[in-house]
């Protein structure tokens, strides 16, 4: 969910690209649906191919990976 944060409404007003504001949003801790939908898919709540299903475009890649950011698991699927 994007919050609008003074910061995100001056962006978009001042015609800051999609790249621009997704960034400043993720900064400001908006979860993407992949992310969201990786944390769910550790948790046992749904599977791989439903997040890539709901969430990636055909021909992307989903990434389970371990470390700092994710904690996820290693995996990697290619649509």
């Amino acid at each position: 969910m994007l919050i609008m944060s003074e910061k995100i409404g001056k962006m978009l007003t001042s015609n800051a690209s999609y790249y621009d504001i997704r960034a400043q949003a993720i900064k400001e801790g908006m979860a993407t649906l992949k992310h969201g939908g990786m944390l769910k898919v550790k948790e046992g709540i749904t599977t791989a191919d439903e997040v890539a299903q709901a969430a990636l475009t055909p021909g992307a890649t989903i990434s389970f990976f371990e470390g700092k950011a994710g904690q996820m698991g290693n995996a990697e699927m290619i649509l």
